[in-house]
């Protein structure tokens, strides 16, 4: 695409056809706290267009807030009523209109988990680390 403005018309215009989109650039933060996750595209197959992910992008932005806001809504035990954005990528009508609560039943970390937890090989239990209080940073990259 030529510039971000694009992916919503875009987004609109498609599903993601089983594509998903982790947005780990610099690792995921709450609920999960792993600094080495990495971003990750699947569900590429011979009929994977352009469309697809660029949908599956926004939908992994969409994602990642939800399982914050669920994070919020289990530590804090009160429910969220609403959400306020800013920034530019408030202007992306599709990720301010999406239902928080997608009609995908699987999302991407929640398959990524599955697969992570069998390529682990243990039996411990895969689960988001959700803190009650702030990570200290004892060092900061630039």
């Amino acid at each position: 695409i030529k510039n971000p403005e694009e992916s919503e018309s875009i987004a609109f215009s498609t599903e993601a056809e089983g594509v998903y989109f982790v947005p780990a650039f610099t690792g995921l933060s709450s609920p999960y706290w792993d600094a080495y996750a990495a971003g990750i595209v699947i569900g590429l197959s011979r009929r994977t267009r352009k469309e697809h992910i660029v949908r599956a992008v926004l939908e992994g932005i969409v994602y990642r807030c939800r399982d914050v806001i669920e994070a919020m809504k289990t530590d804090a035990g009160v429910e969220i009523k609403s959400i306020k954005a800013d920034g530019g990528a408030s202007s992306n009508n599709f990720l301010l209109i999406i239902d928080l609560t997608t009609s995908r039943k699987v999302g991407p970390f929640d398959k990524l988990k599955k697969v992570f937890c069998r390529w682990r090989d243990t039996e411990a239990p895969c689960t988001p680390h959700r803190s009650k209080s702030p990570r200290k940073v004892s060092k900061i990259a630039h």
